[in-house]
C-alpha cells in the first residue's frame, strides 16, 4: 500500500490465522509484522498500513472487512500505536471512517474522517487539523513534505492543493480555503490519485469509457 524514499513497504497480509495483519518490509529485506490492541488472529478488526516515510513511521486504519470505510485511524513507530481520530471543525466525531491515509517524511498527516453521514478529508500538522471537504464524501489519500494534499471525491473527482497551510496567519489565526485543482485523466469516467512525492508526482487509477481500471503516474504541469 505504501513506500518510502528508501524502498521500504507497507501494507498487509491475510495469514493462516484468517486475520489481516499490517507489515513492514524493510528494504533490507527483513519484515516486521503489527496489529492493533484491537485486532489480531481470528479477529474481526483487522490492521491495515497505508504509508510510511523515511524515519520508517506508518500510518493506517483499522478496518472490518467488507465495510466501505475505515474504523479508526492510528500512527505506527518502532512498536508503538497512537490513536489518530481527528474530530470535525466542531470538535466532535465518532471513529468509524476515519483513517490516517498519507504520512510525509516531515511528519504531516492525511486521511479522512466520517461525520454527519459524508466523509470528510483532513491535513494534520503538529496540534493543527484542517478540513477541507470539496463537496461532501471527499477522502484524502497522500501529504508531502511541502504540505500539499491529493484525493478525490467518491464520485471519482481527483484533487491536487498547493501548501495546504502556508497561506494561514501568524499561529493559525487566519484559516484559509485551500485552491484545489482537478485531476483527471484524459476521458476517464473517475480519476483516484492514491500517491504523491514531494516532486509532486501523483500515481493513481483512472477508470475508462467501458469501465476498466488503470494505474497512471502524472507530473505536474504548474
Amino acid at each position: 500500500m505504501g513506500v518510502n524514499d528508501y524502498g521500504d513497504l507497507v501494507g498487509f497480509a491475510i495469514t493462516s490465522d484468517t486475520g489481516a495483519h499490517g507489515f513492514l518490509w524493510k528494504h533490507q529485506n527483513v519484515i516486521i509484522y503489527f496489529n492493533t490492541p484491537e485486532a489480531g488472529p481470528n479477529s474481526d478488526v483487522h490492521t491495515v498500513a497505508m504509508s510510511v516515510n523515511k524515519a520508517l513511521i506508518v500510518g493506517g486504519a483499522d478496518w472490518f472487512f467488507g465495510s466501505s470505510a475505515p474504523n479508526g485511524g492510528w500512527v505506527w513507530s518502532n512498536g508503538t500505536f497512537g490513536r489518530m481520530n481527528p474530530g470535525d471543525s466542531s470538535g466532535s466525531c465518532c471513529p468509524y471512517g476515519e483513517g490516517v491515509n498519507g504520512v510525509s517524511n516531515n511528519g504531516f498527516l492525511s486521511g479522512q474522517n466520517f461525520y454527519q453521514g459524508h466523509a470528510t478529508a483532513w491535513f494534520k500538522s503538529a496540534k493543527d487539523e484542517d478540513f477541507y471537504p470539496l463537496n461532501n464524501d471527499v477522502v484524502g489519500t497522500a501529504v508531502n513534505s511541502n504540505s500539499d494534499v491529493i484525493g478525490f471525491t467518491v464520485a471519482g473527482r481527483g484533487f491536487f492543493a498547493k501548501h495546504i497551510e502556508w497561506n494561514e496567519g501568524t499561529n493559525d489565526s487566519t484559516e484559509v480555503k485551500p485552491t484545489f485543482i482537478t485531476v483527471a485523466f484524459p476521458g476517464a469516467k473517475a480519476t483516484y490519485p492514491f500517491g504523491l512525492s514531494d516532486k509532486r508526482m501523483i500515481g493513481g487509477t483512472y477508470v475508462d469509457s467501458n469501465g476498466g481500471i488503470h494505474g497512471f503516474v502524472a507530473t505536474p504541469n504548474f
